[in-house]
């Protein structure tokens, strides 16, 4: 688990002030470990699933390649803020070669409300495979649930 250290201000230095080991550790060592331990993770799945016009299905992960804050639940389509700050998410899906029409969404929300979005509509001749992605930035509150879903 990621300690709760949080962003200090930096120290305004003075003329000859003497820099102990309180202010640096404070202003130096504690800010450089919040800038390189910010929680984070990235996953995805590993298999296929089917994704149906109009029916809104959870976006789930079951494979994780980093996670900084256990913020990863396998098989879920959602994760918890363990902070309070500035967070960035970003989630998308490949549609197949197979799929011809239709309106595809990718959704980052936290419960109704929408943090990001992104919709397309095919066009009934198009075959090739084409990747739907967004990434939503939003100060949000420590144990705020986001969710992924798309349709």
């Amino acid at each position: 688990m990621v300690s709760k250290i949080v962003w200090s201000t930096p120290k305004t230095w003075s003329v000859n002030e003497l820099a102990t080991a309180a202010n640096m550790n404070l202003h130096v060592r504690d800010n450089m470990n919040f800038l390189f331990n910010i929680p984070r993770y990235k996953a995805f799945l590993s298999t296929a699933f089917g994704l149906n016009t109009a029916t809104t299905t959870n976006m789930s992960c079951d494979t994780q390649v980093y996670d900084i804050g256990a913020l990863f639940a396998p098989t879920s389509h959602q994760f918890t803020t363990n902070v309070t700050g500035l967070w960035t998410m970003t989630a998308g899906y490949q549609v197949a070669s197979a799929a011809l029409g239709g309106v595809q969404s990718c959704l980052i929300s936290t419960g109704a409300t929408p943090i990001a979005e992104i919709m397309w509509q095919r066009n009934s001749t198009n075959t090739e495979e084409q990747s739907l992605s967004v990434t939503g930035h939003k100060v949000l509150s420590a144990s705020t649930v986001v969710s992924y879903t798309g349709w």
